[in-house]
């Protein structure tokens, strides 16, 4: 995984600091309310990934409680696309998970080098729905699917990262943390029309996004990316994507149209579910 710069002001644990039985050895990221570190297991002797949660989240009393609350929903997904929760250690600096350590590259520096092989890019966005078919049945939506969030890893496997983002469609009190519907959540240019405008978001959200990510990856361009962020919304929720096939004349004319209908402005006009996408996928991606 590559490692990035740290945040400026955040506090980086020295080399070999102990957050219970795990040795903290270096930052990976930082965000606006996590730090990732690779650590190492020394109990059971394995490489793991720890997220920080920034003490502003963790001191809430409320935003505790739902920062838990989705961590157990997450850890119950079991899936070899969704990256691991392992444990949860609660310190005066706020809370840590514990996670699958992934190694590989992000899709996000794949496509700064150009688009993906055709037959690559539909694997990633078939292991993507397939994945994204677990958490949507445990009632999880990602809602911040995007190139950075998805890795390849050295064997060549795909991995979801990050559900920091996540809606629990089933909580019993009320929205997740800091993600209350009518708040702009995630990351601009990987949303869909109803998170754009604060609207509430279910399962098919997600697709939108996933369409989006399929069209970067065999085009190279976001569909609706403009250096204006406000732009962005408004494309997002009223431009009409150029057809992949326009684009890319050896992507077929049944792949393109599984895209233009993942990214259907209005949410009842998409696929329905994952598993719908992926069957759809399957049969665009044999002709």
């Amino acid at each position: 995984m590559k490692k990035r710069s740290a945040v400026p002001d955040v506090p980086i644990p020295p080399p070999s600091a102990k957050i219970g039985p795990y040795r903290v050895d270096q930052q990976i990221s930082a965000g606006a309310k996590a730090e990732i570190y690779q650590g190492f297991d020394e109990r059971l002797r394995r490489p793991v990934a720890l997220k920080h949660i920034r003490l502003e989240v963790s001191k809430d009393p409320t935003g505790r409680k739902r920062v838990r609350q989705e961590a157990r929903a997450a850890a119950r997904l079991t899936h070899p696309t969704i990256v691991k929760l392992y444990d949860w250690i609660e310190t005066e600096d706020g809370d840590w998970f514990v996670m699958e350590l992934v190694e590989g590259r992000a899709l996000r520096e794949l496509l700064d080098e150009g688009p993906l092989a055709i037959d690559f890019a539909i694997r990633i966005a078939r292991r993507l729905l397939e994945g994204l078919s677990v958490a949507h049945g445990e009632g999880l939506v990602h809602r911040d699917l995007k190139p950075a969030n998805v890795m390849i890893t050295y064997d060549d496997e795909i991995k979801i990262l990050d559900f920091g983002l996540v809606k629990n469609l089933r909580a019993d009190d009320g929205e997740s943390v800091a993600t209350q519907d009518g708040v702009l959540v995630g990351t601009v240019a990987a949303m869909s029309p109803e998170q754009a405008v604060g609207y509430p978001v279910d399962p098919r959200s997600d697709l939108f996004s996933l369409g989006s990510l399929l069209y970067e990856m065999l085009t190279g361009k976001s569909p609706f990316y403009d250096e204006n962020t406000v732009q962005t919304l408004v494309n997002i929720c009223r431009a009409t994507q150029v057809p992949t096939r326009t684009l890319v004349p050896s992507v077929s004319q049944e792949l393109s149209d599984f895209i233009d209908w993942l990214l259907d402005k209005d949410p009842d006009r998409r696929p329905q579910s994952a598993k719908q996408a992926l069957t759809a996928l399957k049969i665009a991606s044999r002709t």
